[in-house]
């Protein structure tokens, strides 16, 4: 628990292995295409915001009451992000991550 002084934990950003599957492959793309360390380095400063600052990084897509949690959406490019926050808990769920149209990165047929 944190003091009046020391700064607050840190959110932990958890994942499924179908969303980790998603980077996966957007970061293989990527690096067939010469892209892999931007892709790589975007997804560190997601991660890196989503542990320091979720309410903040990105904007606020819906409310899931009943769950308790805010879903947001984020880029830092060549990657979009969605995910939702357990404030209570300090949790960030990754849902979903997305190459951005024509950044060389994005789903579909090579």
């Amino acid at each position: 628990m944190a003091s009046g002084m020391d700064p607050p934990d840190p959110y932990r950003v958890v994942f499924s292995e179908a969303t980790r599957q998603q980077l996966l492959e957007l970061l293989r793309r990527a690096v067939a295409r010469g892209r892999g360390e931007q892709v790589l380095s975007a997804a560190k400063v997601v991660v890196a915001r989503l542990q320091s600052d979720p309410l903040e990084f990105g904007e606020p897509r819906r409310e899931l009451r009943a769950l308790r949690l805010q879903e947001r959406v984020a880029v830092v490019r060549p990657l979009g992000v969605i995910y939702a926050v357990d404030e209570n808990r300090r949790l960030v769920y990754i849902t979903a991550f997305r190459g951005l149209a024509g950044a060389e990165v994005e789903e579909g047929p090579e």
